[in-house]
């Protein structure tokens, strides 16, 4: 006779294990979960009556007003000087404009 299904049935049988343990270790949680339910509603209920009667913080009235958005990058109208003494450079120094790339290779 031959043995060759005996790992395969090995597998099957450490496989279904795994899978009943899995299943009891998730109904437990959902237990848990399940009893903490009451006690998060009446929080909920607590906050609202709270917040009812004016105690226990602020509720807003109206929306607050939108924080100006921050400019990315570099002004576009502010003249940056830099020091290019020494600096590989293309065309004439006294150019009305300049460009300057900065590249760091890593």
């Amino acid at each position: 006779m031959s043995d060759n299904g005996v790992p395969a049935i090995v597998a099957a049988i450490i496989l279904s294990i795994s899978m009943i343990s899995g299943a009891y270790l998730v109904a437990g949680s959902i237990d848990r979960v399940t009893e903490q339910i009451p006690e998060f509603e009446g929080a909920i209920k607590n906050l609202q009556t709270a917040m009812a009667a004016g105690g226990g913080g602020t509720a807003p009235t109206a929306a607050a007003p939108a924080a100006p958005k921050r400019r990315r990058g570099p002004d576009p109208n502010k003249v940056y000087k830099l020091a290019l003494a020494g600096a590989p450079t293309m065309g004439p120094d006294n150019a009305k404009v300049k460009l300057v790339e900065f590249s760091d290779y890593q």
